[in-house]
């Protein structure tokens, strides 16, 4: 669980691949999936988020970031706790 992240993580590409970079040199990822996302509009999650309609009052999300040995998630989770990312 990663939480507190900012919303631009799930628009900009580029932070995606950071975030993904910073797991993964602890082992192997198999999904980073963001979670309380505030939308705009009321539609189905994957299109909101698909087209990007953010609540405008929100500004952070969490993710739960799935590796694929247990072992390598808790290196992981020891090392970046109390860890800043943007």
């Amino acid at each position: 669980f990663v939480g507190n992240l900012p919303i631009a993580v799930c628009k900009d590409k580029k932070l995606q691949r950071a975030l993904k970079s910073k797991f993964s040199v602890h082992g192997k990822l198999v999904s980073i999936r963001f979670r309380s996302i505030g939308f705009a509009k009321t539609m189905p999650r994957k299109v909101a988020y698909a087209t990007q309609q953010f609540h405008e009052d929100r500004d952070s999300v969490n993710a739960y970031i799935v590796m694929e040995k247990e072992e390598d998630a808790r290196i992981a989770a020891s090392k970046e706790n109390a860890t800043v990312f943007e």
